[in-house]
């Protein structure tokens, strides 16, 4: 348990979103300072944090200008991890929420990963999330261009639902779009390991991965709605679209 008091960071929601990423005390400590550095100059977190008290998760904050981004960097030097931390602005997204990426290497298949949640998921002033639902993306970069999309919802962990699916890719029992591409490009990616990039010619390969907390802290109605929303507009019956049906239609398949 995580002891340390903060200004900013919610502990409670932020272990249930990103425990299993495994980064330490000093990283969580970093980022609250980033945070404390990121308020004198935009007075966003408060705004948030305030938001987050007065209306909860299903509020839309209104924002202006360039969207800013919150680097976690989890680097390793030798024998020793080290963790940077960052504020920078992606200038060519307007008037969207702060985001949080958490920036990692699997070191099972010596690819890049990265996690993004909103900021308001990380921060106080909110309810908590255990228990609630959640809408999330998990994204398939193949080949260092493509990125196939798969949206999903759960009540549980989202990093639980991502690791179920990639059990059932490697059991090889589906023919669902999004299992069978993330068995075919792990696959390849094991053969490029251990043989090079001769044994993966005209293979499929997974060269990256990014995850995202779409929606959290919802009610099971308006998760299903956002969940929807982003199937239909981003994902079904698109080239790189992995989701096979509507979100309306998966009631009974959620988890």
């Amino acid at each position: 348990m995580i002891e340390t008091t903060y200004r900013y960071l919610n502990v409670e929601n932020y272990t249930y979103l990103c425990s299993d990423l495994t980064f330490s005390e000093e990283s969580l400590r970093l980022l609250d300072n980033a945070l404390e550095q990121f308020n004198e100059t935009t007075g966003i977190p408060d705004y948030v944090v305030e938001c987050n008290s007065r209306h909860g998760y299903e509020f839309s904050m209104t924002f202006e200008g360039p969207q800013y981004l919150i680097d976690v960097e989890k680097l390793s030097d030798g024998d020793k991890v080290l963790s940077l931390c960052g504020v920078k602005q992606k200038r060519d997204q307007l008037n969207m929420p702060p985001m949080v990426h958490f920036n990692l290497q699997s070191p099972t298949f010596d690819i890049p990963q990265r996690v993004e949640i909103p900021l308001r998921y990380l921060v106080k002033g909110g309810p908590k999330l255990n228990g609630t639902y959640m809408v999330y993306l998990h994204a398939l970069e193949i080949d260092g261009e493509e990125a196939f999309s798969y949206y999903g919802l759960t009540r549980r962990r989202w990093m639980t639902r991502f690791i179920e699916h990639v059990r059932l890719a490697l059991r090889g029992r589906s023919d669902r779009r999004f299992p069978k591409m993330l068995r075919e490009a792990l696959h390849s990616r094991r053969i490029q390991i251990s043989i090079g990039e001769e044994g993966v010619t005209g293979k499929k390969q997974l060269t990256g991965s990014y995850h995202v907390v779409c929606a959290a802290g919802r009610s099971k109605e308006n998760a299903h709605a956002i969940e929807a929303y982003l199937i239909e507009k981003r994902s079904h019956s698109l080239p790189f679209g992995l989701n096979m049906i509507h979100g309306y239609h998966r009631g009974a398949n959620m988890h």
